[in-house]
């Protein structure tokens, strides 16, 4: 699993090429390899290189992320794998 939670002060988020993958250039379908950012109050931009997290078939999760502003995934019009089989989650809770 791939956990960043709490990060308060994280403004930007970036990874690079061929991260946190088992297969370079590849891809995969490990259903317990999970992705989640959770509960960073700062955090605007979340940019993750070509090839990267690729074998996670688990969950992909943002939750209560209130200043994001741009997920960049990849590169468009490229090949590039990413999270290829991964379910797609987007929360936002509000805190009564």
């Amino acid at each position: 699993m791939f956990i960043i939670d709490g990060l308060h002060n994280l403004i930007t988020l970036k990874i690079g090429l061929n991260s946190f993958t088992k297969t370079k250039d590849g891809y995969g379908k490990s259903k317990d390899r999970s992705f989640h950012i959770l509960n960073c109050d700062k955090l605007q931009s979340i940019d993750i290189g070509e090839f990267s997290f690729s074998d996670f078939g688990g969950e992909f999760e943002l939750n209560n992320l209130p200043e994001l502003q741009l997920i960049k995934i990849g590169n468009i019009g490229s090949y590039s794998c990413n999270f290829y089989r991964s379910s797609f989650v987007v929360r936002s809770e509000e805190n009564d």
